[in-house]
């Protein structure tokens, strides 16, 4: 053995994987097959690209972030084990999202169902079922229930419903 000399390979890097960590939120814009685009500081004019080959099962619980594999091939071996990327997956326009947009609050349990107060008349509110398309801490988009110009309570809808558990709404209405 000659000092300086390979003991071995470590492996082929004809072909390397890049790995993504992608955030929970936007898993479903992430299919197999995809195009990334992705450049590395050694070559910052070199842009590179890749295919995804597989999204990992399994969401890291503090991050919040499921790992993306990227096959690249990398004749020329300008790409090492290690090395830092950023990327840009490409992704279909989507249709922009409809629905009415309330206060998470508004939206209460009434019978086992999602409900929010519609008011029928001055004073007088009628419990409505809706479904909810989806929820923020702050904000639910409705995908049905609620049409716009029906007036919705959004502040107190709890304080209706605790009234209408105990039976002093008289016939499921507030007066």
């Amino acid at each position: 053995m000659v000092p300086g000399q390979s003991l071995f390979r470590v492996g082929d890097l004809d072909e390397v994987w890049l790995l993504l960590d992608v955030y929970e939120r936007d898993l479903s814009s992430v299919r197999q097959g995809q195009s990334v685009r992705f450049e590395v500081q050694a070559w910052p004019e070199r842009d590179f690209e890749g295919e995804v080959a597989q999204v990992g099962d399994w969401v890291d619980p503090d991050a919040r972030t499921v790992e993306v594999r990227v096959v690249v091939e990398n004749a020329d071996h300008a790409l090492k084990p290690n090395m830092f990327a950023t990327a840009t997956l490409s992704v279909a326009a989507r249709s922009p999202e409809t629905g009415i947009v309330l206060p998470v609050d508004a939206v209460q349990q009434v019978e086992g169902r999602d409900s929010v107060f519609i008011e029928v008349a001055s004073g007088r509110f009628v419990p409505r079922s809706v479904v909810v398309a989806e929820a923020a801490s702050d904000r639910v988009r409705l995908l049905s229930g609620v049409q716009p110009g029906d007036r919705v309570v959004v502040d107190g809808a709890f304080t209706l419903k605790s009234e209408l558990e105990k039976g002093e709404l008289g016939e499921g209405h507030a007066h």
